[in-house]
């Protein structure tokens, strides 16, 4: 019997000594909730925004003015300020490896119209630890029939989890 349980507990052991370096592994990944910065091509000016992304390739972001928003200072229509952009990710799941990321907002009018879609494409390259990325983006605002193009920088920091006082 006491021969029994003395394998039993080495095996025991072995087994979570040989499953242990798999999870002490850190892959980079986009998985979780993210402070971002977004700078226009031919600006020095810094949006910043947030995202948060699934571990299932799932992605919702804002930020003004570049992500969701007004289209610009020339538009006349009363239009919402800031709508949510969704979307997803794929790539990234070794430290130091790219990322794609594909974001669509809408803007509507003060009367809940659509008054122009915005596509937000970006690749990103994750750091070792994956708690940053940078990258560039494109984004097109179609109004109607008119197509305005643009594109940048964007940068990311990971937002840690909260670990709540121990009591």
């Amino acid at each position: 019997m006491r021969r029994k349980l003395f394998v039993a507990c080495m095996l025991s052991g072995l087994m979570a000594f040989l499953i242990q370096p798999a999870f002490a592994q850190t892959s980079a990944s986009l998985a979780g909730s993210w402070q971002l910065t977004l700078v226009a091509s031919g600006t020095t000016a810094q949006v910043a925004g947030l995202a948060n992304f699934t571990s299932d390739g799932g992605a919702v972001a804002t930020a003004g003015g570049i992500l969701v928003g007004p289209v610009g200072p020339a538009s006349t229509t009363s239009t919402t300020a800031l709508n949510p952009a969704f979307g997803n990710w794929n790539g990234c799941c070794a430290a130091g490896t790219g990322a794609a990321i594909k974001l669509v907002s809408l803007v509507t009018n003060a009367d809940g119209t659509l008054h122009a879609t915005r596509t937000f494409q970006a690749t990103v390259t994750v750091s070792a630890d994956g708690t940053e990325f940078s990258g560039t983006y494109s984004v097109e605002t179609v109004v109607g029939t008119v197509v305005i193009l643009g594109s940048g920088s964007i940068s990311g920091t990971l937002i840690p989890h909260f670990t709540p006082p121990s009591s």
